[in-house]
């Protein structure tokens, strides 16, 4: 059976933890506006670009995004 004993007590909330304003902090530069890219590849492509991703970004937010711009600069110098 649970024990409900503690839950009669009042008092007041636990203090409210102050943290930073994580939008503000944001490192990542904006380029404009965004807009989603949606293609169909094989899964064995899609594997190996999210592990190429995550190896050259190290796990980050936006690893992805990131491989793909780099690419897109690559493919823009031999045009």
């Amino acid at each position: 059976m649970a024990k409900t004993a503690g839950l009669a007590k009042k008092g007041a909330p636990p203090a409210r933890e102050v943290t930073s304003n994580v939008i503000e902090a944001d490192p990542r530069r904006s380029e404009g506006k965004t807009r989603p890219l949606k293609v169909q590849v094989p899964e064995s492509i899609l594997s190996e670009f999210n592990g190429e991703a995550n190896e050259r970004f190290e796990h980050r937010n936006g690893s992805k995004s990131k491989l793909f711009l780099e690419m897109w600069e690559i493919y823009q110098k031999h045009k």
